[in-house]
């Protein structure tokens, strides 16, 4: 069915294709949420090294101070949250992940993770606008 132009280019695929291309892009969003997790807590946990120049980056940045949030099984829009703290505080993630000298460039994301992680966000945004609708 063409709905103005649009095909489902999925549905294009065989079903070897499109398990292939979901388990791709799972283990992407995987990677992705996995290295925000654990940048967090080696930030928040390094009160010397990691969290002094987290902030000293965001002050450069001109950015407020805050620590990114966790994504919590049990609460469902932690996710959007953690990621829409990612997306807007971008450069500084990618300036700590840039920074030889403080060992956390096994957790920097890559362009393709950055436009999955936008995809997803945006995702989810429509989610938890739905939500907070009133009754």
């Amino acid at each position: 069915d063409d709905d103005e132009g649009w095909v489902d280019e999925v549905a294009l695929l065989s079903e070897n294709e499109r398990c292939s291309t979901r388990a791709r892009a799972w283990l992407v969003f995987s990677h992705s949420t996995h290295h925000l997790h654990k940048l967090t807590f080696k930030i928040l946990h390094s009160t010397t090294i990691l969290l002094p120049a987290w902030k000293s980056i965001l002050k450069d940045l001109k950015l407020a101070v805050r620590i990114m949030l966790h994504d919590v099984s049990t609460c469902w829009n932690s996710t959007y949250d953690m990621l829409n703290f990612a997306l807007e505080y971008w450069k500084g993630i990618d300036a700590m992940t840039d920074t030889r000298k403080l060992g956390l460039g096994e957790y920097e994301l890559k362009s393709n993770e950055w436009m999955l992680v936008k995809q997803l966000h945006d995702v989810l945004k429509v989610c938890d606008v739905t939500c907070d609708m009133p009754t």
